[in-house]
């Protein structure tokens, strides 16, 4: 998920909504689901499902996120705690790419 903060990209309308996708593309490795597949597995597509030649698109909600998921049936608390382990790492990595000022 990216959360935005006030800005350009926070509130209802398309144009808005664009911009918080475009924000979310800078960080599009995070938007990765290996980790996950190595510890749980082919869950199955990600959502929304991207054309290889079309950019990243995000599910969103108004005013301030957009994201993407993976199915994730019957989780184990052993895995909970390995992908928010292993998320944190990857969000600790985005904050120190130079779109860092992106970010709320």
């Amino acid at each position: 998920m990216y959360l935005t903060g006030a800005g350009p990209g926070f509130g209802k309308g398309e144009d808005r909504r664009t911009t918080r996708e475009a924000e979310a593309r800078a960080f599009g490795d995070y938007f990765r689901f290996d980790q996950a597949r190595q510890l749980l597995g082919d869950t199955g597509p990600e959502r929304p499902v991207v054309a290889p030649d079309r950019p990243l698109s995000f599910n969103g909600f108004a005013p301030d996120f957009v994201y993407r998921s993976i199915p994730a049936p019957d989780l184990t608390i052993e895995q909970v705690v390995g992908l928010g382990v292993a998320y944190a790492h990857e969000a600790m990595k985005a904050h120190r790419n130079p779109f860092v000022g992106l970010l709320p």
